[in-house]
């Protein structure tokens, strides 16, 4: 066996380790299977293991069956009744250059429909596995959930509510955009969800323009910042990236302090990362970082500056009532 085959073995033992940690997780469609497989490999084996994953994960009426007899004994043994569901609306208008979630750009609004019948489906297919098991945490995320509009994003509350037991203290989540929402969606999230969750990600219109990511001007953030804290959500979220593509120290500390200003209750700091990439392969593509991992598409920012960023927004915490759980996640008292 030459060399060459001999990697593509490795490659493959490699791949079916990783699908085995993750079998748990094989309906999530939040998982990259192709991220992960790409980034495994980057020889000509690539087009063999993507051939052995598309037949490992081809979701036939026989591979559903798989999957629900694999639930059907994990449940049997689980002692635990409280589960936790994630509900995944894979649609898009425009695609972020930094995600590393599954999603599409929404080319027909039929889509959304054919969606929701397809997934009220599956749910029906699953749901009596889970008929003694109730499902404490939810969230519904993407993609872009709140690209459903009012009709539909309500249909998606009541097939959950329909076909699940929802326990009502649990951590019911929506994720929304700030440049796809209006206010009867939050009316409707109001009625079944007690925390939103806002990417703003960055609030300089050039860093967003340049990562191909909507803007949304100030005085539209405030005002929707004010009408969710009208409702009774217990918690009110916001995501925030450090590391995007033409960001500076500059227009991060001031877009952070804006973001402050407009007093979520909670703020998650997220570094930019590069999905599953091995640190073999960062190095091989980015020779100056020294090993580093948590860096952005340019390596425009290194962990030193990150860190050093992190240190300069405390005073800013401080100054506007805000604690630290830890070093990323950020609440009001």
């Amino acid at each position: 066996m030459d060399t060459h085959s001999n990697e593509l073995n490795k490659d493959i033992i490699n791949l079916i380790h990783k699908i085995e940690i993750i079998k748990y997780k094989i309906i999530n469609p939040k998982l990259k299977l192709n991220h992960i497989i790409h980034n495994l490999t980057e020889n000509d084996g690539q087009l063999e293991i993507d051939r052995i994953v598309s037949s490992i994960f081809d979701f036939t009426p026989q591979n559903k069956e798989f999957i629900k007899n694999k639930w059907d004994r994990f449940i049997s043994k689980n002692e635990n009744p409280y589960l936790s569901l994630y509900i995944h609306i894979p649609f898009c208008i425009k695609r972020c250059s930094f995600c590393e979630y599954y999603s599409t750009l929404l080319e027909d609004k039929k889509e959304l429909d054919r969606y929701l019948t397809y997934l009220e489906d599956e749910i029906k297919y699953f749901a009596p596995i889970f008929v003694k098991n109730k499902f404490k945490n939810i969230y519904i995320g993407g993609g872009t959930p709140t690209i459903l509009n009012d009709e539909q994003l309500e249909k998606l509350f009541k097939i959950i509510y329909k076909y699940f037991n929802i326990e009502r203290d649990g951590q019911h989540t929506l994720e929304i955009s700030p440049y796809v929402i209006n206010k009867k969606q939050i009316d409707i999230a109001d009625k079944y969800v007690n925390r939103i969750s806002v990417g703003i990600q960055s609030l300089d219109k050039d860093v967003l323009n340049k990562n191909n990511r909507p803007y949304v001007t100030y005085d539209k953030l405030k005002e929707l910042f004010l009408y969710i804290k009208e409702k009774n959500f217990k918690s009110f979220d916001v995501d925030f990236i450090l590391g995007l593509d033409g960001d500076t120290t500059e227009t991060f500390i001031k877009g952070f302090e804006n973001l402050l200003k407009l007093g979520p209750y909670s703020i998650a700091l997220y570094k930019l990362h590069n999905g599953f990439d091995t640190p073999d392969l960062i190095n091989k593509k980015y020779p100056k970082q020294e090993g580093n991992i948590n860096i952005s598409k340019d390596y425009h920012f290194s962990e030193y500056s990150m860190n050093s960023i992190l240190n300069n927004i405390i005073p800013l915490l401080n100054k506007y009532n805000y604690l630290g759980s830890n070093s990323t996640q950020y609440k009001t008292p």
